[in-house]
């Protein structure tokens, strides 16, 4: 009855050791999968690399732009303000 146990248990055990190696070849299998994947995304990540500078160049660029808009909008309506409360034949040379 023991050695029956006894082979039982190493039988067991067996297949657990056997399973584990087999669960760690798919582990290693989805990794070096991963790991690809990775560097194919990379090439796409730095293939866009100076398009994506471009466009935020732009991007401040634009910003810079409608900022420098508002404050001139801004300024042409006080001149023009300015300018209406003048006398009528007043000049303004600057």
């Amino acid at each position: 009855m023991a050695l029956t146990i006894g082979r039982l248990l190493v039988i067991i055990t067996e297949i657990v050791a056997l399973s584990a190696f087999i669960y760690r070849f798919g582990l290693d299998r989805q990794l070096i999968d991963l790991h690809g994947t990775i560097k194919s995304q990379q090439a796409v990540v730095s293939f866009y690399k100076k398009q994506e500078e471009t466009y935020r160049n732009l991007q401040d660029r634009l910003k810079i732009a409608s900022t420098y808009s508002a404050m001139s909008q801004n300024k042409l309506k006080i001149s023009q303000e300015v300018i209406s409360l003048a006398p009528k034949g007043m000049t303004f040379n600057d």
